[in-house]
């Protein structure tokens, strides 16, 4: 954990602000994945695990920081990261991406529409068969597709209460 400090115009400290390195998001994503999903196992052993699985994949793959080229989460993309090149291109660091509701959707609906863009020569192939709306319904609507989303979400709140981001903030709007 570090310290980041704010200055006004003139240079003078207006506010210190705690952040946390990139190694502590990873150990409290994984925290939240061990205790989460053992926690809702009790209940249903693939709610835990869908948990846990949305949970990783939320801190550790999707991570907000993803908005930036060289970050761990970027990185682990391995040859892959260059198709979050367009995401990074229109999200700056700590802008819209680093918020509660529009930061975590935009990245759901970037990778569908990477998945989408990458099935489609597939499908002439006949490689996604039996992918179609009807077949997918079943596996998208069940309690271990909430649990996923849930682990999902709470990954990415994690992360940006971590980083100092409040859940109410206003955006300051622009005057003219």
């Amino acid at each position: 954990m570090y310290l980041l400090r704010a200055k006004d115009s003139h240079g003078r400290p207006t506010a210190t602000l705690l952040s946390v390195s990139g190694q502590e998001h990873d150990l409290s994503t994984l925290a939240l994945a061990l205790v989460g999903g053992y926690a809702l196992a009790q209940a249903s052993p693939a709610l835990g695990a869908s948990f846990a699985l949305g949970t990783l994949a939320g801190g550790l793959l999707l991570s907000p920081d993803l908005d930036l080229p060289y970050s761990t989460p970027s990185r682990r993309w391995g040859p892959l990261r260059f198709l979050w090149l367009p995401y990074q291109a229109l999200h700056p660091h700590r802008g819209r991406s680093h918020t509660y509701l529009y930061g975590p959707l935009s990245r759901l609906l970037y990778l569908g529409l990477l998945l989408s863009l990458l099935a489609l020569p597939l499908g002439g192939l006949g490689v996604v068969q039996g992918l179609e709306a009807q077949n997918l319904l079943p596996l998208l609507g069940g309690k271990e597709a909430l649990g996923a989303l849930g682990g999902y979400f709470l990954s990415q709140w994690l992360h940006l209460i971590l980083d100092g981001i409040p859940p109410f903030r206003r955006r300051k709007r622009r005057s003219f």
